[in-house]
């Protein structure tokens, strides 16, 4: 019986020792969430991706080479809430890459070229944002008049 109040005793201190430290990492955890993002981001997660250029210009290779960034200035990114898909977002990045903060949730995001008429197209993907969170995704856009 002994050793039963012994090993109590030891199971008592290790849960306090546990406590106490979890205790601790809270603050330290929130501040980590909560640094630079500022108090206006609270209830926010973000979007953040890059378009690819994945048109075959000349003949092409394979493997293929890696896709380069598309980088003109007529690529739009539209983002929209699922499952009502209400417009949230329309982007026109420059160099290829945005961002976007938005609530946590749902979200289809799509590529495409303006004015690029039949031959430009591009992709969407389905994605999920968790509150504090950044979920990255990477689009297509190609000419598929170019073979």
């Amino acid at each position: 019986m002994n050793w039963l109040n012994g090993y109590l005793t030891s199971v008592r201190k290790l849960l306090v020792i546990a406590f106490l430290l979890a205790a601790a990492a809270l603050p330290v955890q929130a501040a980590a969430r909560d640094s630079g993002t500022g108090a206006s981001d609270s209830g926010t997660g973000t979007i953040r991706g890059v378009v690819y250029d994945a048109t075959c210009y000349g003949p092409c290779q394979y493997p293929p080479p890696p896709p380069r960034p598309y980088t003109r200035d007529n690529l739009v990114v539209t983002v929209r809430s699922l499952p009502d898909r209400e417009l949230v977002a329309r982007l026109h990045p420059k160099d290829g890459r945005f961002r976007v903060k938005v609530r946590p949730g749902a979200y289809r995001v799509r590529a495409f070229i303006r004015n690029g008429g039949s031959c430009w197209e591009g992709e969407y993907k389905d994605v999920r944002v968790a509150e504090g969170g950044t979920t990255g995704v990477r689009l297509r856009v190609y000419n598929a008049c170019i073979v």
